[in-house]
């Protein structure tokens, strides 16, 4: 088995997982926007559909908000998983100073992604 294949899990709760799914949106319509969408979309893509399959009881029905899911990725889903998280997390800063949304949320799953990952602060 590669590296591609063989991944890594990570428990958070399913609102965690669900506002990932969320920046992971805002990342694919950014990409289609700046013509980007090589490989980041379909990185994106498949993050998005992993996610939402551990998330969601059936195709309508979401699990609690606070249930703990296990997801398991790649190393370079990942990656892109905390890219995504921190990027969406230093524009959601910009938007209204001291009022929710701020990156705060974003900042607190990259470090509990790390953690589990036992990764240091620049994702290796």
């Amino acid at each position: 088995m590669s590296d591609e294949t063989v991944g890594a899990a990570v428990t958070l709760r399913v609102y965690d997982w669900l506002s990932l799914v969320d920046d992971i949106d805002n990342e694919i319509s950014s990409a289609v926007e700046d013509e980007d969408t090589e490989d980041h979309v379909e990185v994106a893509e498949r993050v998005r559909e992993i996610v939402l399959a551990r998330a969601y009881l059936d195709e309508e029905t979401p699990l609690p908000n606070d249930q703990q899911v296990s997801v398991q990725l790649t190393d370079p889903d990942w990656n892109f998983v905390m890219n995504t998280l921190s990027h969406w997390a230093d524009i959601a800063d910009d938007m209204t100073p001291g009022v929710d949304p701020d990156g705060t949320e974003g900042r607190e799953v990259v470090a509990a992604i790390r953690a589990q990952l036992g990764r240091n602060s620049s994702g290796e």
